[in-house]
């Protein structure tokens, strides 16, 4: 008889895609995370598929950004999968006019942000029309809300609706490329200067001190499981406003037993303060290993918290799993290295050829 849960956080760079498996009895419950890209569904429909799985409980869509929400569209379209639930916001729902929100977008030119909203507005509409087609319940997942075990911790509605507002103001749209253009700018300086000096970006004290990132991002759905006290945190890539309304909602969030680091790894979504609450005992990041994702500073900053840090990407890439309580066993699985430890493995366990060489030459 099995009694715990299991995370699967799958290899798709810099995308999400987990699978939540809660277990009690011979019964399981599944929550499917997001779908990463339009690409990704293959991927991931082969992963269930040698899982043997091709009923989802609960199917969440954190937000419409391609790299979460593009393999849905995908995998609601796979008639070899069903889903009992679909959970995903509609956008249009929260807006007084949707001429209005056209609009502004055309107004905003050639702004980036302007072009993302306007996708992720479609995606939105795609994923519901393709999950009332297919007679699948839908419903928005805000604060309080749960699929199954997992529980809703953000966004409210209140503040999913303060954000949804941005996307017809063409002053704030033009304000997020702005900051991206401040904060592409500041890390080239950084990078600059972090060369003539021989240092990196590893230390805690380059990560922001006041992060900002987009409203789309701040309205991703933060879920959490508790087992037996122990408490696993889902964030997708909400941003620091999101994260600390849960920690203040949520105090039992703290001292986690493990939390997924937001938005692959970025510095854009997190501070020192906020990991240093969350103190997780369990960090799992899914990550291309570029630079900014995952940040070596956030990285870092995760392990002085006591987290041991592990990323899809490292070693070549490979799908993570967690598990507490009483799961079934997988064959063919082993212990993942935890992030930027190989070499100080792989150094441990190198014999001293000096010292035989020594030996050799009748040295001491």
């Amino acid at each position: 008889m099995y009694d715990g849960i299991e995370v699967d956080m799958l290899s798709l760079g810099n995308a999400d895609c987990i699978l939540v498996s809660f277990w009690s009895g011979l019964s399981v419950h599944r929550v499917l995370i997001d779908g990463g890209k339009k690409g990704d569904a293959p991927v991931i429909r082969q992963f269930l598929r040698n899982l043997n799985i091709n009923a989802i409980d609960d199917l969440l869509s954190t937000h419409h950004h391609d790299d979460h929400s593009g393999g849905l569209i995908e995998l609601l379209c796979d008639e070899s999968l069903t889903f009992g639930k679909v959970w995903s916001h509609v956008p249009q729902w929260h807006v007084s006019s949707m001429d209005r929100v056209a609009a502004t977008l055309k107004a905003a030119g050639s702004s980036l942000e302007a072009a993302n909203l306007l996708k992720s507005l479609q995606t939105a509409a795609e994923v519901y029309k393709i999950t009332k087609k297919r007679g699948f319940d839908h419903e928005e997942p805000f604060k309080g809300k749960r699929l199954g075990p997992l529980e809703v911790c953000s966004p409210t509605l209140e503040f999913y609706n303060d954000l949804v507002t941005e996307f017809s103001d063409v002053e704030k749209i033009k304000d997020e490329d702005a900051a991206q253009k401040r904060y592409d700018e500041q890390t080239a300086m950084e990078e600059v200067f972090a060369s003539v000096l021989g240092k990196s970006d590893s230390d805690s004290s380059s990560l922001l001190t006041a992060p900002h990132t987009t409203p789309e991002n701040e309205s991703s759905v933060v879920a959490g499981a508790n087992h037996n006290e122990r408490v696993y945190l889902f964030t997708a890539d909400a941003g620091t406003c999101a994260l600390t309304n849960v920690l203040r909602d949520y105090p039992g969030v703290k001292g986690l037993q493990w939390m997924q680091i937001p938005h692959h790894g970025s510095r854009r979504n997190i501070t020192k303060t906020l990991i240093g609450a969350f103190a997780p005992k369990t960090a799992y990041v899914s990550a291309e290993g570029s630079k900014k994702h995952p940040r070596r500073a956030v990285v870092n900053a995760f392990k002085e918290s006591g987290a041991t840090v592990y990323s899809t990407h490292y070693l070549g890439g490979c799908n993570l799993w967690s598990q507490i309580g009483t799961v079934p066993g997988r064959a063919g699985y082993h212990s993942a290295t935890p992030l930027y430890e190989a070499d100080k493995i792989q150094k441990k366990a190198e014999p001293d050829w000096s010292t035989g060489l020594a030996a050799l030459l009748g040295g001491k």
